[in-house]
């Protein structure tokens, strides 16, 4: 994703495209309803897409730190596994929750980030942020992790 922000030539990854995939295998992937909502669609973020393909690319090249995709899904498993008491269980979720935040807004980050490069018109990440809010809102409501 950087390199694209910094000019130099990006390759876009292609999402993997299996007939037999499981819902693991979406999540794992970061398909959430949340995210899908906010990068697919009527009214999605310019190039939504792309920017959540770019950023997954990261989060692959640097997963030896930590991938934050399997670690909102090791969450989500964690808080779904009866073995667990009720609040490891409710502290799992919640931060499995945050985690899926924080992915919705480093895609967000990373399109405002191509968009104001390519604008002649400045504006802050809060101002671009507005005219996308009903989408913001949907994302945040759906962030039921799954």
């Amino acid at each position: 994703m950087w390199r694209l922000l910094a000019g130099f030539e990006a390759t876009i990854p292609v999402p993997p495209t299996l007939d037999d995939e499981t819902p693991t295998d979406l999540l794992q992937r970061g398909e959430y309803k949340a995210v899908n909502a906010l990068v697919k669609g009527d009214g999605s973020i310019s190039d939504g897409m792309v920017m959540k393909l770019l950023l997954d690319d990261t989060i692959d090249k640097c997963s030896k730190m930590g991938n934050l995709r399997l670690m909102i899904l090791s969450c989500k498993n964690e808080s779904e596994n009866m073995l667990f008491k009720a609040d490891q269980r409710a502290a799992a979720r919640e931060k499995a929750y945050n985690m899926l935040q924080r992915y919705i807004k480093l895609v967000m980050v990373g399109a405002f980030l191509v968009t104001s490069k390519a604008s002649e018109v400045k504006e802050t990440f809060s101002q671009w942020c507005a005219q996308y809010s009903a989408q913001m809102q949907v994302a945040a409501e759906m962030s039921e992790l799954d």
